[in-house]
């Protein structure tokens, strides 16, 4: 029996670094190159933070750079990951 990977209403509650709740994206192509986020792998312990560098059009695949020069790590969807978007605060004058 593999560990469950759902969120415990703790970790969905939690502010991101710009006081905003964290959305849940269950199909990657919903992502752009630039978006911060957080992969909560199939393990309990697996987490990866970072910000995507590249999605593939099918949404299949995506590159992450890794948080404190963690590199680039490739992941793949079926792997069964939790992905959480940190949300970017609106740029006065943008909106």
């Amino acid at each position: 029996m593999t560990p469950s990977t759902k969120l415990l209403p703790e970790q969905l509650n939690r502010p991101t670094q710009y006081g905003y709740q964290r959305s849940i994206v269950a199909n990657w192509c919903e992502l752009i190159p630039g978006d911060t986020v957080l992969l909560l792998g199939p393990l309990a312990r697996e987490r990866h933070r970072g910000t995507v560098d590249a999605i593939s059009a099918d949404g299949t695949i995506m590159w992450l750079l890794l948080e404190n020069a963690g590199g680039r790590k490739l992941f793949y969807h079926v792997d069964g990951y939790q992905t959480l978007v940190d949300p970017v605060p609106a740029v006065p004058g943008n909106q």
